[in-house]
């Protein structure tokens, strides 16, 4: 569990937790080479809404308790070369305030993480003695609407922040004097960042990890100075595999409500065929709707009308074929297993599974059958193009439950 040594490493610190809730909520402090019989009870948290926590700061310092909620937090410190000392709240705990702290000496301060009257958090200082005096605190970093602060680290000579905009984590290195910024960039236009541990403040450089859908989990080191990146560790992909063959790409693609939802794509670059790419496509699936059909094998329905035939009544008002068609709304494909397995072997005027191609390059869908059908040996469940048909029909369900049966 979580532990915190003194200055002199002549006591540890540790977390007990509650034998019936499994709850962190004692922190006791041990001195080497004494019985833990002896231990000493440094700190009780008495609400069961709140978690305990004790370490190091980066600094070694303090030994920093931390206490949080979902909504609230507060954090007490012991100096490490005073270890029999009480702890010392830093600021008490309040409603809907969350905050925590970072020790850096080398400015003489402590950095502090807070949402007090800023939602997505802000980066502000204090030194210890005006810590409890909210008023005093002072701000870093303001808070930005469209801007999540996530993290900050601090070093002798820079601070690093983790960010998220627009849905993606992104790092900076801050300048302490200047306060000009230097940006991490990665290789990718969507992937995935995280600081990686960096237990040390008086160092030249800091961690990170970092994948995409082209590039296996990495580890790397940064250069404060000049962030320059080095690639320190690599997951190892089997078989062959090169990520220079894949592209990544972001795109956002406005819902039907106009928010603009971000869509990450990969492909093959090799296998990519140029000006044949589908703009603002729609893939629609419809969950299964004719179940009387679908389990006697036939394409009927019990829900509407006794023996309705949800194929030969189109466009009728409130009948399931005009209803998933203005599900579907505009389309460029549709996929159709709507007559049920192997229905058309026995009934030749059925044309059985379909591809019908709307908005789409004939020539491409061709590529898409063929390979479909590759896969398929059984004759009775093969795609052909739907070349008679004018409307979407059937329900469209057989071909989800094919792909995931129960």
């Amino acid at each position: 569990g979580d532990m915190a040594w003194s200055a002199e490493g002549d006591y540890l610190f540790y977390v007990l937790r509650d034998e019936e809730t499994l709850l962190p909520h004692k922190v006791f402090r041990h001195k080497v080479g004494t019985s833990q019989d002896t231990d000493e009870l440094v700190y009780e948290e008495k609400d069961t809404t709140f978690y305990l926590s004790v370490g190091n700061t980066r600094s070694m310092e303090f030994i920093e308790l931390s206490i949080s909620s979902t909504t609230s937090s507060e954090t007490r410190l012991i100096k490490s070369n005073n270890p029999t000392s009480s702890p010392e709240i830093f600021y008490k705990r309040e409603k809907d305030h969350l905050y925590s702290v970072d020790h850096d000496p080398a400015s003489d301060r402590f950095l502090i993480e807070s949402n007090w009257n800023a939602t997505n958090f802000r980066l502000l200082e204090v030194n210890l003695i005006d810590s409890k005096v909210k008023e005093n605190w002072k701000e870093i970093i303001p808070h930005r609407e469209a801007v999540l602060l996530q993290a900050v680290i601090p070093f002798p000579k820079h601070l690093v922040v983790m960010e998220r905009e627009n849905g993606l984590k992104k790092l900076r290195i801050l300048d302490k004097e200047s306060l000009n910024s230097r940006t991490v960039n990665f290789n990718d236009p969507s992937y995935t960042a995280y600081l990686a541990s960096n237990p040390e403040y008086d160092v030249d450089r800091f961690y990170f990890g970092y994948s995409s859908m082209r590039t296996p989990d990495s580890l790397f080191s940064v250069k404060l100075d000049t962030g320059r990146k080095r690639l320190l560790k690599e997951a190892e992909v089997k078989g062959i595999f090169s990520s220079s063959d894949y592209k990544v790409e972001r795109k956002f693609i406005a819902a039907r409500d106009g928010t603009q939802v971000p869509v990450s794509l990969v492909y093959r670059r090799d296998r990519y065929l140029k000006n044949k790419n589908i703009q603002n496509s729609l893939i629609t699936i419809i969950p299964m709707l004719n179940k009387t059909g679908f389990y006697t094998n036939n394409r009927y329905s019990n829900h509407f009308l006794k023996n309705y035939d949800i194929n030969r009544n189109y466009p009728i008002k409130y009948y399931i074929n005009t209803m998933i068609s203005r599900i579907i709304g505009d389309y460029d494909i549709i996929i159709d297993h709507h007559e049920g397995y192997k229905y058309h072997v026995s009934d030749k005027g059925s044309i059985g599974s379909t591809l019908s191609p709307v908005n789409f390059d004939k020539k491409l869908l061709e590529k898409i059958l063929n390979k479909l059908n590759k896969h398929i040996n059984d004759k009775g469940k093969k795609f052909v193009f739907n070349t008679r048909l004018k409307y979407p029909v059937g329900s469209l369900r057989n071909f989800i439950i094919e792909k995931f049966p129960k």
